[in-house]
C-alpha cells in the first residue's frame, strides 16, 4: 500500500499532513472517518470482513474482563506516536479514559491488529509501535492462520519476533485464547 510512496514522482505529489492539520480536517469533516495518519500520510482504512469483526469482538470480550482499573481497553481509537496516528483494533492503555480528553495516548501496553487484507500495512505499523515503546504488538493474521508477536522494543525496532501457528496465545496478564477459536 505504501509502496506507491516509494515512486519519486508520486512522492513529490504527496503532501505530508501534520497531526494538527489532520485533527482539524477530521473535526471539520474534510477527511473521511475511515482514515488514519501513518508516517505523516493520511491512509484510508480497509473495510472489515465479518471474520475480522468477529475476531475483534471475541478479543474485546476477553480483554475487557482482564483489564483492571489501572488500564483502559481502546477499540479503534487513535494513538499519537511520532508522525503517526494509528487506530489499532485493540489497545490496552495505562490510565483512565478521562486521561485522554486533550491528547490521545502516545503509547500502549499492548496493541493488537487483526489483519485480513491489511497485513502489509500492519507490519509497517510495527516500527511505529516500537518507536512508541509498546512492549507487545500482536498481529492476528487471518489469511495465513497465524499470529505475529513483536516484543522487546529498542531504538525504534522490535528485537524479538515470533510466529505462532497453533496452541494458545497469552494476550494480557494470563488471559489467553486458543488459536483454533479464532482461525476457523
Amino acid at each position: 500500500m505504501l509502496e506507491v510512496l516509494e515512486k519519486p514522482a508520486v512522492r513529490r505529489m504527496a503532501a505530508p499532513m501534520s497531526r494538527e492539520a489532520y485533527r482539524f480536517m477530521t473535526e471539520q469533516g474534510l477527511v473521511g472517518k475511515k482514515t488514519e495518519r501513518i508516517q505523516g500520510v493520511v491512509i484510508e482504512k480497509m473495510s472489515k470482513s465479518p471474520t475480522h469483526s468477529a475476531v475483534v469482538k471475541i478479543l474485546q470480550k476477553l480483554l475487557s474482563k482482564a483489564v483492571g482499573d489501572e488500564y483502559t481497553l481502546q477499540i479503534e481509537q487513535p494513538l499519537s506516536i511520532g508522525e503517526s496516528d494509528p487506530e489499532p483494533d485493540l489497545a490496552v492503555v495505562k490510565g483512565a479514559p478521562e486521561d485522554s480528553f486533550t491528547e490521545h495516548p502516545d503509547t500502549a501496553e499492548l496493541v493488537i491488529e487483526v489483519a485480513h487484507t491489511s497485513l502489509e500495512l500492519d507490519r509497517v505499523k510495527a516500527e511505529i509501535y516500537a518507536q512508541g515503546n509498546v512492549p507487545r504488538y500482536i498481529i492476528i493474521d487471518l489469511k495465513n492462520n497465524q499470529v505475529e508477536e513483536y516484543s522487546l522494543p529498542k531504538s525504534g525496532r522490535y528485537t524479538k519476533q515470533e510466529i505462532i501457528r497453533s496452541g494458545k496465545i497469552i494476550l494480557w496478564q494470563g488471559v489467553g485464547i486458543e488459536l483454533k477459536e479464532i482461525f476457523r
